[in-house]
């Protein structure tokens, strides 16, 4: 079930810097659902490109995270969607990891521990494979919580 609070982390372990200037993008794209009075109720969709803006970048190892949604009153359980990626550089090997991280109150969360391992402190939505020697390689896979 989705909590009060929740964002995403997406975790660069490909061999290559995601630059949004040259051309890479990152997105996710989910539509949120909960049970009503007449059954399923989906919401509207909701789009995060993960903080990979213009002048942007996601350099190997590194991690950026997405915008903070917030359930404290439409109370959806889960969501379904989809994550994507283009790759801006040729011979980008390994993987672009998706992880969700939750907040009870939108001040305390997992990444702001000392201590912090996004593998251990969230939860694992997606993983894209990259494995080109062409640039703009694009790649999507379904999520779902």
């Amino acid at each position: 079930m989705l909590p009060a609070f929740w964002r995403y982390r997406v975790v660069n372990n490909t061999n290559q810097t995601f630059t949004y200037n040259n051309g890479a993008r990152l997105e996710v794209e989910v539509t949120p659902w909960k049970i009503g009075s007449s059954g399923m109720e989906q919401g509207s969709n909701i789009v995060d490109d993960l903080a990979l803006i213009a002048d942007g970048s996601l350099a190997v190892g590194a991690q950026n995270e997405g915008d903070v949604q917030t359930n404290t009153s439409n109370l959806y359980i889960g969501f379904t969607g989809i994550f994507r990626a283009i790759a801006d550089q040729n011979s980008t090997d390994g993987t672009l990891d998706l992880y969700i991280e939750f907040s009870a109150d939108n001040t305390n969360w997992p990444s702001d521990q000392a201590d912090f391992d996004v593998t251990k402190d969230c939860y694992l939505l997606a993983k894209l494979n990259f494995s080109t020697d062409a640039e703009d390689e694009g790649r999507a896979c379904n999520i779902s919580f």
